[in-house]
């Protein structure tokens, strides 16, 4: 899905060349802006926990995105690391 989302970007846009590297490089950022995502709400999720009224499961939600952020993290290593982090993963 991702492929697909990243072709039509390229063929819609002006300003990239439609090739793999571009494609790739394309992917390569989603992965470390998901990343970065996942941090925002984890953060997000511990201010509301602690000066929201409203009722939500803030906790709960903020220790989601943290696990999200461990597996995506694990897999873009995998994905686009050259070195072995065996340690740190």
């Amino acid at each position: 899905m991702d492929e697909m989302i990243i072709n039509n970007k390229l063929r819609n846009s002006r300003d990239l060349t439609s090739d793999k590297q571009t494609e790739d490089q394309l992917l390569k950022e989603a992965d470390y802006f998901a990343l970065a995502s996942h941090l925002l709400w984890t953060l997000w999720s511990i201010n509301n926990a602690r000066t929201s009224k409203i009722q939500f499961g803030y906790w709960e939600y903020g220790l989601t995105r943290l696990t999200a952020y461990g597996t995506h993290k694990k897999q873009v290593l995998r994905k686009y690391s050259t070195h072995t982090y065996n340690n740190i993963v």
